[in-house]
This record gives structure tokens, C-alpha cells and sequence, in this order.
């Protein structure tokens, strides 16, 4: 079960289909998911308020075409043996900037061909590949990896 609290013009919690429904009132035209860690706070643009629950819950939803974020809090209820999950997000207003460490498409790309190349120049220092009859026959193993190679 999901509720929204806090949606603006809405006096207690809401369902999120009615939530949903008001937020697209207010303007918002999309959503983006950030997923912060203590001392990386990804996709996070503030007010600190916002950012610590987000950074508590490990995640959120900051909303596009207008300055609100949903961050979530998960609860059991029920009697034992009857326990179900509920949660609770909270809208919260944040700030309209650009989120916290999210690179742009062409820097995470660099950042991948840069990993790629840095794990392929540690692997071929230390030859996997030739590393003796045990990894000679995991890699004929591989179906299209070497299975039948000629030495």
C-alpha cells in the first residue's frame, strides 16, 4: 500500500494515483530517481532537510517542471502472520538545480572507456589469460571463447 503526505493543497495523506494526479496539476512533468549514499549524495540538490531523509531512506524521487521530491518510508503492519508493507512518501519542496554529481552522457561514457581500459591494461599485466592449464580450460569452457583453439 502507498500513501503520499504532504502533496500541497491536500490536507493528510493520499493515495499515490491521487497524488500522481496532483502533482501533474502542480506542473510536474516527469520524475528522476536518486539514489544517495553517506558522503555521495547522487542526484541530490537540497534543501538539507530533503537530502538527509533521502540520504536516510538510500533513495528518492525528485520531480521535473516542479520543486517537489518524494522520499519514502517503508513500515510493516499487520498481526503476526498477517504483516504487510506500507509505505509512506513524503513530499518535500526542493531546490530547482541541477542534482549533485550526476554526470552528463558524455562524461559517464569517458568514465566507462576510461574503467574499461584501466581493468583491461591491470588484466593483461597480469596475463589471466595464460596463467596456466586451470584457466586455459575455463576459458575453452566458454562456448566462442577458445573452445578449440589451436596452440
Amino acid at each position: 500500500m502507498h500513501r503520499v503526505e504532504g502533496v500541497p493543497g491536500e490536507a493528510g495523506p493520499v493515495g499515490l494515483t491521487l497524488a500522481l494526479g496532483r502533482l501533474r496539476a502542480l506542473g510536474v512533468t516527469g520524475f528522476r530517481v536518486a539514489l544517495p549514499a553517506p558522503g555521495h549524495p547522487l542526484g541530490l540538490s537540497g534543501p538539507p532537510e530533503f537530502n538527509a531523509r533521502a540520504l536516510e531512506a538510500e533513495e528518492a524521487v525528485v520531480c521535473s517542471g516542479a520543486a517537489l521530491g518524494l522520499v519514502p518510508e517503508v513500515y510493516e503492519a499487520g498481526p503476526a502472520g498477517d504483516v504487510h508493507v506500507e509505505v509512506v512518501w513524503h513530499c518535500l519542496p526542493v531546490r530547482e538545480a541541477p542534482p549533485a554529481d550526476v554526470p552528463s552522457l558524455g562524461e559517464a561514457e569517458r568514465e566507462l572507456a576510461e574503467a574499461l581500459r584501466d581493468a583491461t591494461a591491470v588484466l593483461s599485466r597480469l596475463d589471466v589469460a595464460g596463467s596456466g592449464p586451470v584457466a586455459e580450460a575455463a576459458i575453452d569452457a566458454v562456448p566462442g571463447a577458445g573452445g578449440g583453439r589451436r596452440r
